[in-house]
């Protein structure tokens, strides 16, 4: 809706897909990628920059790392592979990239579902060099298919980070963490999902809380086949076998308090309608399940965990005192001007060396470079 809104205003669409969609229409340039062609696309896109001397030099002097090192990757790069793709005219590249780098306030939206590591890793090169993230306006919005998923990073759901994204090793942090909750944090990182699922049907997990049946993802109920002590909280019950040994009803939405964070990092403040019919809203049910096995959590209300968050969590101080209402309000606050990374610089960031290995082997030698227009 935002998107249709802003071209409606005037803005400049420009879309990269694989196949047709219901934005082309809107678009002021279509580009048709799939996966074997997006590194390549995006690999030009850079030489292009680097070749004409597009960068924002300020930018990159003040705000990011990592320059030198990624000058010499870029050279490593096939200068014009993309000009002989059938459908991919170097014309329309290029038509694509000048809008970008033109433009005032260019935001990259992606699908956080589908893009790659490379992909990502080129984008976001693509919008330091340009000077384009990191300021009012502009950026990189990943758009993810759950709901509240910027919010469950940003609470530390990730195996690798501590909430507010800290690194686990970070010893300041840890020490935080350690005496507010009263325990020593593991100094190994946390199992993701496939490692979570892994670590259940080799034996290594002899228990497992699922918190909403889409937390499994595509394995579904299955995850209750395996023999181990089983909880789900959830708001249905599952519709045929297997179960988990013990069912606890969850809330829904309008039967909560609480926050969400949406991909534009603005949280949003969410009031409880109704009353669970069960009587707890969904941290009342972790709460009590830790307390059970050992580590009380006596928070109170809601707003006793904003209280901790505020105190902990780096990326959300002033939380409360920022505007987290229904219309919400960005993080960091208050906005600094630099990136909240410990240097406050932004690395460039390089890929994997095989890559370029494999693409030589499947586009063989340099075709014609792309020329400006």
């Amino acid at each position: 809706i935002k998107v249709r809104e802003a071209v409606a205003r005037g803005s400049k669409l420009i879309s990269f897909s694989p196949r047709a969609t219901r934005m082309d229409s809107l678009a002021k340039i279509t580009l048709k990628v799939n996966k074997r062609t997006s590194v390549d696309l995006l690999e030009t896109m850079l030489d292009y920059i680097m070749s004409y001397d597009l960068m924002d030099h300020d930018f990159v002097d003040s705000r990011t790392t990592g320059f030198q090192d990624f000058v010499r990757e870029t050279k490593r790069y096939l200068l014009g592979k993309i000009a002989g793709t059938p459908w991919m005219k170097p014309s329309k590249i290029i038509e694509a990239l000048q809008l970008y780098i033109r433009a005032r306030r260019p935001v990259i939206i992606l699908n956080a579902d589908t893009v790659t590591p490379d992909e990502l890793t080129l984008i976001s090169n693509l919008a330091l060099v340009t000077g384009n993230v990191g300021r009012d306006g502009a950026g990189i919005i990943l758009m993810r298919t759950p709901g509240n998923a910027q919010g469950l990073i940003d609470m530390g759901v990730s195996p690798d980070y501590l909430p507010g994204q800290q690194p686990i090793d970070d010893v300041v942090a840890r020490q935080q963490f350690e005496a507010e909750w009263g325990r020593a944090l593991p100094l190994e990182n946390g199992r993701d999902s496939v490692g979570i699922i892994q670590g259940v049907e080799s034996g290594e997990i002899q228990g497992i809380l699922v918190v909403g049946n889409d937390a499994v993802g595509e394995m579904g109920n299955a995850i209750f086949k395996v023999p181990i002590f089983s909880v789900s909280v959830d708001t249905v019950l599952p519709e045929k076998p297997p179960y988990p040994d013990v069912i606890l009803p969850g809330a829904i939405f309008a039967e909560s308090d609480g926050s969400y964070t949406n991909c534009e990092r603005r949280v949003q403040r969410l009031h409880r309608a109704i009353s669970p019919p069960a009587g707890k809203q969904n941290w009342e049910v972790i709460s009590a399940l830790a307390t059970s096995v050992g580590y009380p959590m006596n928070y109170p209300t809601a707003a006793s965990i904003y209280e901790e968050i505020d105190q902990l969590v780096p990326l959300y101080k002033g939380v409360n005192g920022n505007g987290c209402t229904e219309a919400g309000a960005q993080w960091p606050f208050p906005r600094s001007g630099r990136f909240d990374v410990k240097d406050e610089m932004a690395w460039l960031k390089l890929l994997d060396p095989d890559i370029f290995e494999n693409l030589h082997r499947d586009l063989g030698e340099p075709r014609d470079e792309i020329m400006p227009s």
